[in-house]
């Protein structure tokens, strides 16, 4: 099994046909999930280039299966429609939890927003790693929530130890995936601690 360090990023490419499994040890730790066409990545730094940046789209996979939380078979679009992947297996979801779909990756703003001070501040703080830049990381070389009554709860997670999801993937892709570094609300369970997460690759 490969490791997702607590707070950190970790990239890989698979190619169409290839699975991975996503592994949550403790059950508590969120996983900020994201994916590209790598052809895509690989021509954005190129300014003559027109073609569209493609990634995994929440809002086109929402409205494609017509269900806020994705279930076991469901296929997860690109901004571009197209199927990225299929969940092929999820005892993430036969034991209880919930995939996410609504809270955007956690960033410099909100962490700003929760009061903290970073080096560049007048009055510098030490700062806080962020999901958005663990994706900045990862992407550079390459070029538990609840919803009632119509609000949005940021919940601790409520998944079983152990649990995992398998997505096999439907084209080739540059996955990045973030054990997300907010400790400073319940986003990663009630002790609000970061955990560590891992993933395997299957064929």
């Amino acid at each position: 099994m490969y490791l997702i360090k607590a707070r950190h990023g970790r990239s890989i490419r698979l190619s169409e046909g290839q699975r991975i499994r996503i592994y949550n040890p403790s059950g508590s730790q969120v996983v900020d999930f994201f994916a590209f066409s790598p052809p895509t990545v690989d021509r954005s730094s190129d300014a003559s280039s027109s073609e569209q940046l493609e990634f995994l789209s929440v809002a086109q996979t929402r409205v494609s299966n017509l269900r806020l939380i994705p279930q076991p078979n469901d296929v997860l679009f690109s901004n571009l429609r197209r199927p990225m992947f299929t969940i092929t297996e999820d005892t993430w979801i036969e034991g209880g939890g919930k995939h996410d779909t609504l809270i955007p990756a956690c960033d410099e703003i909100r962490y700003r927003n929760l009061g903290v001070k970073f080096p560049s501040d007048p009055d510098p703080g030490e700062g806080h790693r962020s999901c958005a830049t663990n994706l900045e990381e990862e992407l550079s070389p390459e070029q538990d929530r609840a919803v009632k009554s119509g609000k949005i709860q940021i919940a601790a997670p409520c998944g079983p130890k152990g649990g995992s999801v398998e997505l096999r993937a439907e084209m080739d892709v540059l996955v990045i995936m973030s054990a997300c570094p907010n400790d400073l609300a319940k986003t990663n369970g009630e002790d609000m601690v970061c955990k560590d997460v891992g993933f395997d690759i299957l064929t």
